[in-house]
C-alpha cells in the first residue's frame, strides 16, 4: 500500500516553530534577521530571493540583503560573508 506523503504539513509546523522562537527572541530585544547574499542578477536568483524574503516576513525575521555585481572577486565575495557572519 502506498502512503501519500505530504511537506505541507511539516512546513507549517516548523514555520509556527520559527514564528515563536522568533517572538521569543524579539521580547528579548534580539531582532532575528535573515541575511541574503546575492552575486549578480540572474532572473532565478531574484525570483527565489523574492519568495524567500516574502517567508521570513511572514514569520517576522527581518531582512537584510547583501546585493554584489556579478564581477565581484572571490575576496570580496568571502568579506561579505564573514561581515554577515559576524553581524
Amino acid at each position: 500500500m502506498a502512503v501519500l506523503l505530504s511537506g505541507k504539513p511539516v512546513a507549517q509546523a516548523m514555520c509556527r516553530t520559527i514564528r515563536a522562537q522568533c517572538e521569543t527572541l524579539s521580547a528579548h530585544g534580539i531582532c532575528p534577521t535573515l541575511g541574503i547574499v546575492r552575486v549578480g542578477n540572474r532572473d532565478e536568483d531574484i525570483a527565489y530571493e523574492r519568495g524567500a524574503v516574502r517567508r521570513a516576513e511572514s514569520l517576522n525575521l527581518q531582512v537584510r540583503r547583501f546585493l554584489l555585481p556579478e564581477d565581484t572577486t572571490e575576496q570580496e565575495l568571502m568579506g561579505t560573508l564573514r561581515h554577515v557572519d559576524e553581524d
